[in-house]
């Protein structure tokens, strides 16, 4: 199994999947570094950047093939299977990535007063 590394350490690009947007890395990450209030979920597959229909994003850890992982400030839906297939995302390329600092920001400014205790660091 490939060796999941702090949350905190890897930069993250903005993606549309499903009228949800989600952040992505190409990095194994572990869950427990994700601050509380974060979605985090393993992306498995082929590992090839651009082969989209034959990478998907886990409900649950990967036990193997991990090659990255998505990050949301919402559940995904699943539709009652395990994984969702990554054909059909859409990169916001021309946008700059963000830490993950940054997406605790946007987190903050975008939940409700009683939300935010919940996700403070």
């Amino acid at each position: 199994m490939e060796k999941r590394t702090d949350a905190g350490g890897w930069m993250y690009e903005r993606a549309e999947l499903e009228g949800k947007t989600v952040w992505g890395t190409g990095a194994p990450v572990d869950h427990g570094t994700v601050p509380k209030g974060l979605y985090c979920y393993d992306i498995f597959g082929s590992g090839k950047q651009m082969d989209a229909e034959n990478n998907y994003i886990s409900q649950t850890p990967a036990a193997e093939n991990c090659v990255g992982a998505i990050i949301s400030m919402e559940p995904l839906p699943f539709h009652g299977g395990k994984a969702l297939c990554l054909d059909g995302i859409k990169f916001h390329e021309d946008e700059p990535m963000c830490s993950l600092g940054d997406l605790m920001g946007q987190a903050q400014q975008t939940a409700c007063p009683q939300e935010m205790a919940g996700l403070c660091m």
